[in-house]
């Protein structure tokens, strides 16, 4: 076997307490022997290292005293786990913040001896596992062998034995290391990602898979969570019946074990979680308020990478490391065709063949040609480029190509219109713009408003080709992507590389209250968001693929796309249009981007989650009979089991469910999903629960917005509650200051409640060219931290967890006093299957709130078949009594369960048929809602609601 095969299959002779290394599949022979003597042995060995008795007398409890244990070091730098360690002799475990949790981050304040034997690894080989850290044997002393320390980051540091030979001991002392317990789900990815590596044949993956299992089972993980059990004081499950338990059972298959051990480990953890600090005190200045921190820093991250400081420098690195790893994929579009519906209207149909990838370093190649071709067509230093197109591979090749020149980058949505087009243009100065064939027809169509630009490049190669935009603009230079990359390979320029203050980007928000507003960030800023969450999302890495389907001028997937580059795994570009099988665009018998990409990582907005959800109800609904009756029941058994029922699906039923109702809902999006960011608006409850249930993936729900680079807080990966935004990121602090005119006060019982500040290295440097709103909503402390001012309230949860619970802009004082949030109605209507969006609308003038609600075509046609109601179009159903009431009652139910007071329940509604996209100017790019837009537009119908 190679080296990394050997090191993870160890026979651990439990007498002796020694580890050998061995090159056979021998663990599992040894520890699923038949050998009665074997087993004595082995519970002797245990319960000799057993923790004492413990009342509860309120004195403080000894230190958990653990047995044989099979851990694993997590390395932060990179994000992988390292080789797994076999931990053997007493560990002694300190409390961290009052907690001991397995599974999570420990600190370790001894961890007894692991002995080598040198004939069975060498000490290259160990060398070779200690990652290059500087070695010393000098202080040791115990003739023959060698102390080795264990420095913050949990690497072990190594040396050769002192003679020819010697056995080496590693005795290591561990004050601030950081270590992941052993936990079910990471052994079954570590055999899978071992059997991948390693070219495991077919016939050996089962035994290697084995393998895996019985070190969970074995290496007495049971009792290093039962210490833990004890040092709390929860008097879940003593440690006589786990013996007896073990020795009932312990001559059954792996298999069978297999389905205890997750059991029992979820009935030790289950108040667990319940007690867990995600967020602390924090000490900081400026405005007084109530400030938390994230548990596991004590202050802002502000790189994760030892000597990175710009996004320059990231790529980079990574390009160097993985370079023969695949980084950007694209689907070929092999035909286009267009389909006509009944009504008349015309739609475009792509047939689209598998993803074609480059690697790293064909990325990196490109990247640098592209940013000597931007000097070579006339680029000067100084000047601002713009991308405006929809996410592909060419928009992030042309980011990091801007990066290597220090150039600053203009984002913007691609589905600006006319005069927003023309005022980030303007207002920035830029004289490149960086396009797609769609967007240089808008260029041109406003051309005669833009002030400075001189030259565009597009995209799309044959844009050239095309006369009508080619000659119809005279005073620009037009330029194809791939002539710019040409030309800069052939005449290369050194890198410009810029400083961590540098501004990176001036991004321009979607203006849902007007003009967009332009947000300088500097290459810190972005930086310092990236760090922080490559810290929550558990074992990023080199076998990860993400989907990017969401519009890159956002900062949202900006920041997960480099963070995606900068760990080593791959991204798959695709649009909302193509994103499944039966998505808009997709020709019929084509497979979507998710189903060809299979991705483990996605990122999306609650609206796009919210369509996945009603897309897979409908078919449900459409199925009927047994399938619909059987999917009710699997969703609600396991419902029950993520709400912490005891009689939920676990163990088996889970795994039945799965395979028989959830595998096919899972394929929608290519079966592999393991993680789903969710950001840019709240997430409801149902929705959260459905993907968690049917996905079988969890949600990590963020909270940030443009101006704190998308950095403020995000849930962790094992916190399955619904409603809230998670703690605090590494990145930032998170502070509520009284709102007396609101009502909310830091003071508030059961929770602090208030106006939501964040600080640290994140919030960037304010508007470009408005230094009245920066000073409006930006400050300084005299610490130098900066905050921004949010206008979002929020409460904190004991855990340090934040909820957004209302907003400042949004609140509306009715006629008799009541105050109505108004996206806080909408979130809680939204749940309703009727809808596809909606807008609330007060008059402080009149004591109700009233409602525009956009249907959902498929759902209210659905509902009028069931009632036999036959009429020729979609707009005629829209304006039916009988379906006005049936939305109506659906909203009020739906308000019933957010319990809604009575007069924040819309007392009358307008059903609107067309859906409101960006394209319709009602909504931004990121579908948050233009209500004085959409006040204006549907001005009469918002006037007729308060006629008597």
């Amino acid at each position: 076997m190679v080296r990394s095969m050997r090191l993870v299959k160890k026979k651990c002779i439990w007498e002796g307490m020694r580890l050998r290394s061995s090159t056979g599949i021998d663990l599992l022979e040894i520890l699923s022997q038949e050998d009665k003597e074997h087993r004595r042995n082995l519970r002797r060995a245990t319960e000799s290292v057993l923790p004492e008795e413990t009342s509860n007398s309120g004195k403080e409890p000894p230190a958990a005293r653990v047995g044989p244990c099979f851990l694993e070091t997590f390395n932060q730098i990179d994000g992988n786990y390292d080789t797994p360690n076999i931990v053997e002799d007493v560990t002694e475990v300190s409390e961290v913040n009052g907690e001991f949790i397995p599974g999570n981050l420990l600190n370790f304040e001894k961890v007894g001896t692991l002995q080598i034997a040198p004939e069975d690894v060498s000490v290259d080989e160990v060398e070779e596992l200690s990652e290059g850290v500087d070695i010393s044997s000098e202080g040791s002393d115990r003739p023959g062998h060698l102390e080795v320390p264990v420095d913050e980051d949990s690497h072990v540091s190594t040396s050769k034995p002192n003679r020819e030979g010697t056995d080496l001991e590693v005795l290591f002392t561990v004050e601030l290391g950081e270590t992941v317990g052993a936990k079910l789900d990471d052994f079954h990815n570590l055999a899978a990602e071992t059997i991948q590596k390693e070219g495991v044949q077919k016939d050996e993956a089962e035994d290697v898979k084995h393998l895996f299992l019985d070190c969970f089972v074995s290496c007495g993980v049971w009792y290093h969570v039962l210490g833990w059990c004890k040092l709390q004081h929860i008097p879940i499950i003593d440690f006589k019946s786990i013996l007896q338990i073990q020795e009932q059972y312990l001559d059954m298959s792996a298999y069978v074990v297999g389905v205890l051990a997750p059991l029992l480990l979820t009935l030790a953890l289950r108040n667990s979680k319940k007690g867990k600090k995600r967020g602390l005190p924090a000490d900081v200045s400026g405005e007084p308020g109530y400030a938390i921190r994230n548990y596991r820093f004590t202050s802002p991250v502000e790189t994760a990478w030892a000597g990175i400081e710009t996004l320059a420098d990231l790529f980079e690195q990574a390009c160097n490391k993985h370079d023969d790893k695949n980084l950007l994929g694209t689907r070929k579009i092999i035909s286009r065709e267009t389909e006509v519906n009944q009504d008349g209207r015309s739609f475009e149909k792509l047939h689209l063949g598998d993803y074609e990838w480059m690697t790293y370093g064909q990325v990196y190649q490109v990247v640098c040609n592209f940013a000597s071709g931007l000097l070579q067509v006339g680029h000067k230093t100084g000047e601002r480029v713009a991308i405006f197109a929809d996410t592909r591979e060419e928009w992030f090749i042309a980011l990091q190509a801007c990066f290597r020149r220090n150039i600053t980058v203009v984002t913007m949505y691609a589905s600006l219109g006319e005069e927003a087009i023309c005022h980030s243009l303007n207002e920035t100065e830029v004289t490149t713009v960086i396009c797609g064939n769609k967007e240089l027809k808008k260029l041109i169509d406003t051309s005669g408003q833009i002030d400075t630009v001189q030259r565009v490049i597009c995209m799309d190669d044959e844009t050239l080709s095309d006369p009508l935009l080619t000659e119809g603009n005279t005073s620009w230079k037009i330029f194809s992507f791939s002539e710019v990359e040409k030309v800069g390979g052939e005449n290369p320029v050194e890198a410009d590389l810029p400083l961590h203050a540098d501004v990176a980007v001036v991004m321009y928000t979607s203006g849902s209250t007007g003009l967009p507003k332009g947000v300088m960030m500097t290459h810190g800023n972005v930086l310092a968001t990236v760090s922080a969450v490559m810290t929550i999302v558990p074992g990023l890495g080199g076998n990860d693929i993400y989907l990017a389907y969401l519009p890159l001028a956002h900062i949202l997937e900006l920041a997960a796309e480099n963070l995606i580059a900068a760990v080593g795994s791959s991204i798959g570009y695709g649009s909302p249009l193509t994103l499944t099988d039966t998505s808009s665009k997709i020709k019929r018998g084509t497979k979507g981007d998710a189903s060809v990409l299979r991705p483990t990582l996605m990122a999306a907005v609650p609206a796009i989650l919210d369509r996945v959800r009603d897309g897979v109800r409908k078919k449900v609904d459409s199925a009927g009979g047994l399938s619909k009756t059987l999917f009710n029941l699997a969703y609600n058994r396991r419902l029950s089991a993520i709400n912490e029922s005891w009689f939920g699906a676990w163990g088996l039923e889970k795994l039945l469910w799965n395979y028989l109702v959830f595998r096919k809902i899972r394929a929608i999006l290519g079966g592999r999903i393991r993680f789903i960011l969710s950001g840019g608006a709240p997430l409801s409850a149902d929705t959260q629960r459905f993907i968690n249930i049917c996905f079988g993936a969890p949600i990590g729900q963020g909270y940030g917005l443009t101006e704190t680079c998308a950095g403020g807080t995000f849930s962790e990966y094992d916190d399955t509650s619904v409603g809230r935004v998670g703690a605090p990121l590494p990145c930032s602090y998170i502070k509520l200051i009284n709102w007396p005119e609101g009502g909310y006060l830091t003071s508030d019982s059961p929770m602090p409640r208030g106006e939501i500040v964040i600080g640290g290295p994140n919030v960037t440097l304010g508007y470009f060219k408005n230094d009245e709103k920066t000073k409006e909503v930006y400050k300084v402390d005299e610490r130098g931290l900066r905050w921004f001012y949010t206008g979002d309230i929020g409460q904190f949860h004991k855990d340090g967890c934040l909820e957004i619970i209302d907003r400042k802009k949004d609140i509306v004082k009715l006629q008799h006093g009541e105050y109505v949030s108004l996206g806080k109605v909408e979130a809680v209507l939204s749940v309703s299957p009727y809808v596809d969006n909606i807008m609330v609308h007060a008059n402080s003038f009149h004591s109700y709130c009233v409602a525009l609600v956009v249907a959902s075509q498929s759902a209210v046609e659905s509902w009028a078949l069931q009632k036999g109601i036959a009429v020729d179009d979609f707009t005629s159903l829209c304006e039916m009594l009988e379906t006005v009431k049936e939305v109506y009652s659906s909203l009020v139910k739906a308000a019933k369960t957010g319990r809604l007071e009575k007069f924040e329940i819309p007392a009358k509604i307008k059903l609107l048929p067309d859906a409101w996209t960006p394209e319709s100017g009602l909504v931004t790019a990121a579908l948050k809602l233009k209500r004085d837009i959409i006040r204006k537009t549907f001005s009469d119908e918002l006037a007729k609601f308060y006629q008597s």
